[in-house]
């Protein structure tokens, strides 16, 4: 906050501006160490210390509350940068504004300055109590880090038998395709208003399949509801989602070590613009890699791998007669 007073001129007004630049980047820079504390105690957690199961509830805990908490330090970057921005607008167009015109700019920063260091402080201490708890936590019960692939093995073979008792039992309704739904080629759609995840494939892959397992299924929708469809609560919790997916990625995919999957688990897991769903659609790390780097640059019609369709549940609001409508947000 830039304090003025009746001595304030426009000739002091740009030091002023220059020790509130530097008190901000000083907040910046604790924002980040609190991130990279996380990071990495979460990395040396996972890749290191002896675990009994990568699932579990106590880990999912824990994956969730590293998550949490680093979304919040993101929200706090972003507040800090955006003061940043204004000061640095301000400081830019110093010498061509008058005197007044710059006092009402300062003003309005500073109380945008004020609310910010207002929501921010009770959430920076509290993040700064997590880290203080996260050397406490106690890890004598967990066991070798082998489990992972025991973890990831038991999933899938569960995955597998969900797939199987749905072919056999039509009313299992967490995961049934619609009879009228088109087989969209390419295509990664995550359905809220199905609850269903329905992986990109070709229709080319799907005829080899219905041909050479005839006795299986009785349609391509069989082959797809079978094989490349999996219900949306099984990315309920994104960022443990995020983690696990990635891991099966470099395992199973790629063929890579244990290493090397925790490493991309670890990077990936608050990648909040990253829907989980989207790492198991990629067929490979370089498809994984393409769609991240489009990503950050705000370029995704440049991923041409598959396409991504979301179909979010209807959002209910009231009119003005207090009657609830429902609309697709």
């Amino acid at each position: 906050m830039i304090k003025l007073n009746q001595k304030t001129t426009k000739g002091n007004l740009d030091k002023l501006i220059d020790i509130e630049i530097a008190s901000l980047n000083a907040s910046l820079d604790l924002q980040k160490t609190l991130s990279k504390q996380i990071l990495l105690f979460l990395k040396n957690f996972i890749g290191n210390i002896e675990i009994d199961n990568i699932f579990s509830d106590e880990i999912n805990d824990f994956i969730a509350n590293c998550s949490s908490n680093l979304k919040q330090i993101n929200s706090n970057i972003n507040v800090i940068n955006n003061l940043l921005e204004i000061l640095d607008n301000i400081k830019f167009n110093i010498s061509s504004l008058e005197f007044k015109d710059i006092l009402v700019k300062i003003t309005q920063y500073n109380k945008k300055s004020e609310a910010a260091t207002s929501a921010m402080l009770k959430p920076t201490s509290q993040i700064q109590e997590f880290i203080q708890s996260m050397y406490l936590l106690d890890i004598s019960e967990y066991i070798s880090l082998d489990e992972i692939d025991n973890a990831i093995q038991t999933e899938t073979s569960k995955d597998a038998e969900e797939e199987v008792e749905i072919i056999k039992n039509p009313s299992h309704t967490s995961i049934r395709r619609k009879p009228s739904s088109p087989l969209l080629e390419n295509t990664l759609i995550i359905s809220e208003k199905d609850g269903l995840v329905t992986l990109p494939y070709k229709i080319s892959d799907l005829k080899k399949i219905l041909k050479k397992e005839k006795d299986k299924y009785s349609s391509l929708s069989d082959v797809v509801l079978s094989l490349y469809t999996r219900p949306i609560k099984d990315y309920k919790y994104t960022a443990i989602s995020r983690f696990r997916e990635s891991y099966k990625l470099i395992i199973e995919k790629e063929k890579g070590t244990k290493k090397e999957a925790l490493k991309l688990a670890t990077e990936l897991f608050s990648n909040y613009n990253l829907h989980p769903a989207i790492i198991t659609a990629c067929k490979s790390l370089d498809e994984l890699d393409i769609y991240l780097s489009c990503l950050e640059y705000n370029e995704l019609e440049d991923f041409h791998f598959f396409k991504i369709v979301y179909e979010a549940l209807p959002v209910v609001v009231k009119n003005n007669k207090n009657k609830e409508v429902s609309e697709f947000s």
